[in-house]
C-alpha cells in the first residue's frame, strides 16, 4: 500500500487575524519576529499562508496573550 498524501489546511493572514481577534498587522509582526511560522506565497508580494498545525502551535504557546480555542 502506498503512502497517502494529505494537504495541510491553509489560512490567510486575514483569517488568522480574525481567529485570534487581532489586526493583520499583529499577525505580520508575529511572522516577522519568528513567533508564527508562515510560508510566502510565490508571486504575491507580502502574501503568506499559515498551516492549521502552525496556527495551533502558536495558539498553544500563548504568545498572542489571549485565550483562544486550540482548534477552530
Amino acid at each position: 500500500m502506498g503512502a497517502v498524501m494529505t494537504r495541510d489546511v491553509m489560512y490567510t493572514v486575514k483569517e488568522v487575524a480574525d481567529y485570534l481577534g487581532v489586526s493583520a498587522s499583529s499577525v505580520y509582526r508575529y511572522i516577522n519576529e519568528g513567533y508564527l511560522v508562515a510560508r510566502k506565497n510565490p508571486g504575491e508580494k507580502g502574501s503568506y499562508s499559515i498551516t492549521k498545525v502552525d496556527l495551533q502551535r502558536f495558539v498553544s504557546s500563548c504568545i498572542c496573550g489571549g485565550e483562544h480555542a486550540s482548534q477552530k
